[in-house]
């Protein structure tokens, strides 16, 4: 059964008995040293909650391509969060992996978060989003530490300028398959889109990883002799064509 001790100050009610997630209103009465005495009613929710808080969305999305340089990065969480500071919950990283400086906003009930970067960002570049800030931690109100602790994606801000060519290392030259599809493979600016082209025919489109690499498959394609390109495009422009 509880128990319930009392001192000079300080009431301690121990609850023995497993209370599920939830908020449960807590009443006290407390007497005053009246004889009889007069009591003040004190009332408390306390809030159970085993859940961790989780990164639900970011804005830009991981893999957004043709970001706006003004943008501002908006983290969406399952839960309200707090840090030990706003800065915490949130980072910006350049291409050279160096942090951007911007104001980190609390917003909708501490449910997200937004920073603005204090200039504008390169163009034609790739930014990292870090959660929390390294060195941070994230909890929720109880305490709970983000799952997984730590959340990450990039994205690529528009460009005025055509990508490089793709440099195709798959299929190799010569070769001869009995497959109607093809698997077109290779290097390009990080996070654009590729199209790929046989015989200057569209028959696939992907999009480069952070690290420039793309692997596709092509439509299926007639018996015949093919020579295979591919195009970067980024932003709406697109690169030359590279080296069949």
């Amino acid at each position: 059964s509880p128990q319930v001790q009392i001192g000079s100050y300080e009431l301690v009610y121990a609850i023995t008995t497993p209370l599920a997630e939830g908020v449960y209103p807590v009443r006290i009465r407390v007497p005053d040293a009246a004889t009889p005495p007069n009591f003040a009613d004190v009332t408390r929710n306390l809030i159970i909650d085993f859940t961790s808080p989780s990164v639900v969305s970011v804005t830009p999305a991981d893999g957004a391509t043709g970001v706006a340089l003004d943008t501002t990065i908006t983290v969406v969480f399952s839960e309200p969060v707090r840090a030990a500071e706003a800065g915490q919950l949130v980072e910006l990283l350049d291409p050279f992996n160096i942090q951007v400086p911007g104001v980190v906003t609390q917003v909708n009930g501490g449910t997200q978060a937004t920073l603005q970067p204090e200039t504008v960002l390169g163009g034609a570049s790739i930014y990292r989003v870090r959660v929390p800030r390294a060195g941070g931690t994230v909890t929720d109100l109880a305490g709970n530490a983000l799952d997984p602790p730590n959340f990450a994606s990039a994205f690529r801000t528009r460009s005025f300028v055509p990508p490089a060519a793709p440099v195709l290392t798959r299929p190799r030259a010569g070769l001869k398959t009995y497959d109607n599809t093809v698997t077109v493979a290779g290097m390009a600016e990080p996070l654009v889109q590729i199209r790929v082209f046989a015989n200057d025919v569209q028959v696939a489109t992907t999009q480069t990883d952070v690290s420039g690499a793309f692997s596709v498959q092509t439509s299926s394609l007639d018996d015949g002799t093919y020579a295979f390109t591919a195009r970067a495009e980024d932003s709406g422009i697109l690169s030359p064509p590279s080296a069949s």
